[in-house]
């Protein structure tokens, strides 16, 4: 027994959560202990979702089932039958309040809610998964531009000079709103890849902001008005698979520093499931020497995903099939340039890319930049 808002009740409480969980058959997942999941007799590709619509999502994986539990809010996703069973089992166990989104109105199913303050809703054609907007609106209100007119770009090119004339400290008592608006957009943008390269370079003021950071702010509310909300649709789909694209920028974070950036975006199916920006540590001395770090961090994202997905029950095998815009990036991991420079340049995580490429774990295509969803990061 524990007393409730102590540190050992919620230890415990996951403990009797793992119990419950061992004995309805679920089993923990190894890259993320909150999910649970029970496999299931697979995908049937003759009643598939891709083939037989809403009715072929009936004969979807028969009794797989998974779980996932953050605190004390659980989400599971199955079939009618196995989502009825588990609902009845953690009934006897805690005192809940559920819901089931679905398309039998009939059946008290309801085609949306809130998880986390997410909104998850089904539809006729697919799933809908859509951020949080009360962050957007208060970020907006928070810098008093509810009636400031919109930009078409949270972020913008900033010119040496005037980076240099804002350079000045932001006052004591604007500081704590400074930070107080970085971390909700930093929470927002998780959930919003058009933003989430504008907000990294935001937040890059959170020791000690700058007047520069505030202005980088005000441009990313002015983005925000009009685009409080983000919908990110997911059609009903077949057979699984997964697509990532890697850029980078070379020298692209100058006048601050020489490093470049790293965008990645990884796709299921053609919709984006994972998308990531980060600064590279290190100086890079051309844009393929960029493009090949960016893709050595991009292939550990995607097979770090690939491995969570498979924990599912979803059928992802390799190789993974990376797209980059950088044709000596693609000549290189080729091995088909053979006295490049390049080869002399590399510690041995970038070496690593040509060791899965040998092994038969990735497949790099070469992409036009204007068709590459990671320029974006």
């Amino acid at each position: 027994m524990s007393v409730y808002g102590t540190r050992d009740a919620a230890v415990n409480f996951q403990k009797e959560v793992t119990k419950l969980m061992v004995s309805l058959g679920l089993e923990q997942a190894k890259y993320n202990a909150s999910l649970y999941c029970r496999r299931g007799t697979g995908f049937n590709r003759t009643h598939g979702a891709a083939h037989g619509g809403v009715e072929g999502l009936r004969k979807w994986n028969e009794g797989k089932l998974v779980v996932l539990v953050h605190g004390d809010d659980f989400v599971a996703s199955g079939n009618r039958r196995d989502i009825a069973e588990f609902r009845q089992s953690l009934r006897k166990r805690f005192t809940v309040k559920d819901k089931i989104v679905g398309s039998r109105s009939d059946l008290d199913e309801v085609s949306g809610t809130r998880i986390l303050n997410r909104i998850v809703r089904w539809t006729s054609s697919g799933w809908e998964y859509e951020a949080d907007q009360r962050h957007a609106e208060i970020i907006v209100q928070s810098m008093n531009l509810d009636n400031s007119q919109s930009v078409k770009t949270p972020g913008e090119e900033v010119p040496t000079w005037k980076v240099q004339e804002e350079e000045e400290d932001l006052p004591a008592t604007q500081i704590t709103k400074y930070r107080m608006i970085a971390a909700r957009a930093n929470y927002l943008s998780t959930d919003r890849m058009d933003i989430q390269f504008a907000v990294k370079e935001c937040c890059r003021g959170m020791a000690a902001p700058l007047q520069k950071h505030w202005n980088l702010f005000k441009r990313l509310g002015r983005y925000l008005v009009g685009r409080e909300r983000m919908v990110v649709c997911y059609q009903w789909q077949g057979e699984e698979g997964i697509r990532a694209y890697s850029d980078s920028d070379w020298a692209g974070d100058m006048p601050i520093t020489t490093c470049s950036h790293t965008g990645t975006m990884i796709t299921l199916n053609d919709t984006p499931i994972r998308w990531r920006s980060k600064k590279q540590p290190k100086t890079s001395r051309s844009s393929a020497e960029a493009e090949i770090y960016a893709l050595s961090e991009t292939i550990g994202e995607t097979r770090h995903l690939g491995c969570k997905m498979r924990e599912f029950g979803m059928k992802v095998t390799e190789p993974y099939t990376i797209y980059v815009d950088n044709e000596q990036c693609s000549s290189f991991t080729k091995n088909i340039t053979v006295n490049s420079r390049l080869r002399t340049t590399f510690d041995s995580k970038d070496t690593w890319v040509k060791e899965l490429r040998d092994a038969g774990a990735v497949k790099l295509t070469w992409i036009p930049s204007a068709d590459n969803p990671a320029d974006l990061m």
